[in-house]
């Protein structure tokens, strides 16, 4: 008669755990098997975690102003007090450079391009203090298209990721009406950056 356990999930790790001549040991050493294997995973995961250097993160709330020349520079200030407290990453909110409604977004809209206002301070600020900032999101002007953007750039200031936000319909229609959701356009699935 087998010992081996009924659940296919605990035989695979017996599988993995003990060597193929001792499938009929006894109940205590196949646990004992078990058990080496949990030990060397837990080990390799602690090996991994002290190989991967930690990252200080800020998360910074703005209060938003109908100018956007004010909300940014109160994002520089913000990414500035983050970095001086020793943050490598700065993750700003949606919509940190305008109000956040239906009838804003084609107001604020913008190309987040090189020469635009936004994309211009966000890379200013990533490159100034020296840390990956991820920038919530901006209204994007793209033709006639607007989406709800969010850009990321590195601490030399380059772009390092663009997400364009998948589908906003439901939340925009609770937040702003049924409008806003047929102005602000779906944009990528997923995203993701490497750093």
């Amino acid at each position: 008669r087998s010992l081996l356990p009924t659940t296919t999930h605990y035989y695979s790790l017996l599988l993995t755990a003990t060597p193929t001549s001792h499938f009929t040991s006894s109940r205590a050493q196949l646990s004992d098997g078990v058990r080496w294997r949990a030990a060397r995973q837990r080990q390799a995961v602690v090996e991994e975690r002290e190989e991967m250097a930690a990252l200080r993160l800020a998360v910074c709330q703005l209060a938003v102003s109908a100018s956007v020349q004010r909300n940014l520079a109160a994002m520089s200030s913000a990414v500035a007090k983050a970095k001086k407290e020793g943050a490598e990453m700065v993750v700003l909110p949606e919509c940190f450079n305008c109000p956040y409604g239906n009838k804003y977004f084609p107001q604020y809209a913008e190309v987040l391009e090189e020469g635009g206002r936004t994309f211009d301070a966000l890379r200013a600020a990533a490159k100034e203090n020296g840390v990956f900032l991820v920038g919530g999101s901006a209204p994007e002007k793209s033709g006639e298209d607007i989406y709800n953007t969010c850009l990321v750039f590195s601490p030399e200031g380059e772009e390092v990721g663009r997400h364009r936000k998948a589908s906003g319909k439901c939340m925009y229609m609770y937040m702003c009406g049924r409008g806003c959701a047929e102005r602000v356009k779906a944009g990528y699935r997923c995203g993701g950056v490497h750093m």
